[in-house]
């Protein structure tokens, strides 16, 4: 209770006893500090300006997003009322289109917002820090210097799929600020309804602002506020926002949660280890890395040191319960632990811990070890102690910064990422296969690829995607008998896997065995019948192989019913009428093809209505598909 009213006085005498900034130092250092603390972030972050594109999730958000350069009202319509890559975040989207309906693909303007917003979000938290630490002069710099190029926050920073989580990191930290200033500003409603409105704004960004109202309670405490019906009311439209959105946020990431198929009992050990993770590396930031494997054994069981994780979180509870009389120090610990705690709670995902979840929770622990320089925040600390203590924030930020700087390389493009993963995870399954992803659709390496997924059948053999790559690679190198015998394993593995059961029938194809081609074409469709790729594959083998035309037109009709606007549908269909001299059908879908950009419609076209005895038009048609790049033949090149 004597730390207390020590504080107390101290606050109350701060504007005349001890140096803040922005206020005795002159107009110079009020700008000078936060103009160099952007600065530094700026120059530790400026490699990523040079990344790319990595091919996890980056591709779902930007490059073959279709709403991506339609930025209007209907795609803001479509983005609230929809749910996108199990998350709710509709302003993220927004946002993503109209950045995109601008500079359309370029890396370089996602990772710009990225590190402009993130410049943003550390000064909020220095604007912040001086709010709290309004008596120390340099306290509020080096919390704010550890939030701006502490590693792992590079995710948040480097990822172009985490634009989520810096738009709501900003809306969060505005709201806790505006909450800030309305103690002592007059128009206190005002600041209630914008701290609110920016809320919304942040949910509405990422559902993990959701904490938000309880980071508010923390601020009350830190301002000996008492809990008074006032207090608990003001409170009740962020709880009712954050249950509403919540809930969203579950129903959202449903089939994301426990996506890596962990045992109950397992998750529970899994999230103790892991808050011992987070709080570790927030000292210590090694072992670093875009994706985290969970901490199996070779064997496939627990490590023992995981067992003791729950002791260890006991003991940080302990501790802040032990320091409970330091408003400071529980007011971070706890900051940092509820922050944390919905991550916690409801693991989604297939890693085992993100390094971007720290983003917000760290401010808590940030704000204690800036505390360690100063002797009434630990005052039970021997002198010694706090003289060792004193060069932690220092050195952090010191090693920080040439980290950060350094890992920035990391997110140059998908190879360079997965790369680093397998260097810390070595028998990663997930890392090789993002490999030969990228070595097959980006590095036009085939074999690299097939040598990646080879390799993670060798680490896994009950890895079904191993089989199903593994598969699909020998398939594109024409080895059909491997990619069989791939597709084979895979299945006796995962029966209900639609695509390898796709990509089989396609190899039976390809050597001539329509029957069995046929028969894996429908086991797909039985499981999934609202595949659109599914009808056209099995509708190609009724056309081009069977010679069934009608059966051919009607699964291209099934196909359509479920996309009508599918440009393979639309153009197979319309080859498959004019295989059956039906040429009014087969122009009236070859120009709907058409409408979808696929120019080799205009070769239907063109020798439909030749059969029509329109040869005029035919010709058109044919010097339209000439000019595109396709092979026509000459026969639809003469004048009639």
């Amino acid at each position: 209770m004597a730390i207390n009213k020590q504080r107390k006085t101290e606050n109350q005498s701060s504007d005349k006893s001890l140096p803040s900034v922005g206020k005795t130092s002159g107009s110079l250092e009020k700008y000078l500090v936060p103009a160099s603390l952007l600065l530094v972030t700026w120059i530790v972050y400026s490699p990523v300006l040079k990344a790319g594109f990595i091919n996890w999730d980056d591709p779902s958000y930007i490059l073959y997003n279709p709403l991506l350069k339609e930025f209007g009202w209907e795609s803001i319509k479509f983005h609230f009322s929809n749910y996108f890559l199990a998350n709710y975040h509709p302003l993220t989207m927004v946002v993503y289109s109209a950045v995109g309906s601008i500079f359309g693909e370029s890396a370089t303007a996602f990772h710009s917002l990225n590190i402009l917003i993130h410049l943003a979000n550390t000064l909020l938290v220095f604007k912040i820090a001086q709010k709290i630490l309004h008596q120390y002069k340099w306290m509020p710099l080096i919390a704010s210097l550890l939030f701006a190029v502490h590693p792992m926050h590079l995710e948040s920073v480097a990822w172009i799929s985490e634009l989520k989580d810096q738009l709501y990191s900003f809306f969060l930290l505005m709201a806790i600020l505006l909450y800030q200033i309305r103690e002592n500003h007059p128009k206190k409603l005002l600041f209630y309804l914008l701290c609110l409105l920016s809320f919304i704004f942040s949910l509405l960004s990422k559902g993990q602002a959701v904490i938000l109202p309880v980071i508010l309670l923390l601020f009350d405490y830190l301002n000996n506020k008492k809990l008074s019906k006032n207090l608990i009311l003001e409170k009740i439209p962020f709880f009712i926002l954050s249950l509403i959105f919540g809930i969203i946020a579950v129903l959202a990431q449903k089939e994301a949660v426990n996506e890596a198929g962990i045992p109950l009992i397992h998750q529970v050990l899994f999230r103790f280890y892991a808050f011992f993770q987070y709080f570790l590396k927030a000292f210590l930031p090694i072992n670093l890395s875009g994706f985290h494997e969970f901490p199996y054994s070779n064997s496939g069981s627990i490590p023992f040191y995981i067992y003791t994780s729950p002791l260890i979180v006991l003991a940080a509870l302990y501790l802040l319960f032990r320091y409970r009389s330091n408003r400071y120090l529980v007011f971070g610990g706890l900051f940092f632990i509820l922050s944390l705690l919905p991550i916690l709670l409801v693991p989604v995902g297939k890693s085992f811990i993100a390094e971007r979840y720290t983003y917000i929770p760290y401010i808590g622990l940030f704000f204690i070890i800036s505390g360690f320089s100063d002797k009434h925040w630990f005052p039970g600390l021997k002198s010694n102690l706090r003289s060792k203590l004193v060069f932690l924030a220092p050195v952090l930020i010191f090693v920080s910064c040439f980290i950060t700087y350094s890992r920035a390389g990391v997110w140059k493009d998908s190879l360079s990422f997965w790369t680093d993963v397998s260097k810390s995870y070595p028998n990663s399954t997930i890392a090789l296969e993002h490999q030969a992803m990228y070595n097959y659709y980006e590095g036009n390496n085939l074999e690299a690829a097939i040598g990646n997924m080879d390799a993670s059948i060798k680490i896994d053999s009950t890895y079904s995607a191993g089989y199903r790559l593994s598969g699909f690679f020998y398939q594109q190198a024409g080895s059909h008998e491997i990619a069989i015998n791939r597709f084979n394993k895979g299945l006796k593995i995962d029966s209900l896997n639609v695509d390898m059961y796709l990509y089989r029938g396609n190899s039976w194809k390809a050597i001539g065995d329509y029957e069995k081609a046929l028969a894996d074409y429908e086991r797909a469709l039985v499981i999934s019948p609202k595949r659109v790729d599914l009808w056209i594959a099995r509708g190609a083998l009724m056309a081009d192989n069977l010679k069934q035309y009608d059966n051919a037109i009607l699964d291209y009709k099934k196909a359509i019913s479920i996309d009508n606007a599918e440009p393979n549908a639309l153009y197979n269909i319309a080859v498959a009428y004019y295989m059956t001299a039906q040429y009014d059908s087969s122009l009236l879908y070859a120009d709907k093809a058409l409408l979808r950009n696929n120019k080799i419609s205009l070769l239907v076209r063109s020798l439909s209505l030749y059969k029509k005895g329109d040869y005029i038009s035919s010709l058109k048609a044919a010097e339209m598909a000439r000019n595109e790049g396709l092979d026509i033949p000459d026969s639809l090149l003469i004048a009639r």
